[in-house]
């Protein structure tokens, strides 16, 4: 590396040694981060529970949904590849050039399934969008009921 060499060698040791340290720093900053919004939900939660206003159901993103539908569809269409070729390669007879002519088909076998599973992904995630958004709105809609019949002195 080229500012390898603009530093002594007794220096580059403690350069590393700092990148490490602040790589480690900065997990446990994200760490500390998802520890305390998580330690904030559950007390947010349980001063809703107390006063009887209905707490938000948790649910998942849904670009995740989108992203394990889409992670599902990988070893499927794998699965898929190898099967369907096993079954080309004892029912049919290879060209004279060692080439499948059924080769065509598996790679647009392989491309519709995975196009299936990003799809499916998709409409989940748009339906969980919806799920959340009406969950919202519910949990809105009663804090703003409390609100009018509670109010603040």
């Amino acid at each position: 590396m080229a500012t390898a060499r603009l530093v002594p060698l007794g220096a580059q040791f403690f350069l590393e040694d700092l990148a490490g340290l602040l790589l480690v720093g900065s997990a446990g900053s994200v760490a500390a981060g998802w520890v305390a919004a998580r330690r904030s939900d559950v007390q947010t939660r349980a001063v809703r529970s107390g006063l009887g206003l209905p707490v938000e159901r948790r649910l998942w993103s849904p670009w995740v949904l989108t992203g394990l539908w889409s992670a599902a569809g990988i070893p499927f269409t794998v699965a898929e590849v190898l099967v369907v070729g096993r079954y080309f390669e004892t029912h049919s007879v290879p060209a004279a050039d060692g080439t499948w002519a059924e080769a065509p088909v598996i790679g647009w076998l392989s491309v519709l399934s995975m196009a299936a599973f990003v799809v499916i992904g998709m409409l989940h995630g748009l339906l969980q969008h919806r799920r959340r958004a009406r969950e919202q709105r519910r949990v809105r809609n009663a804090d703003q009921q409390y609100l009018a019949t509670h109010p603040v002195n």
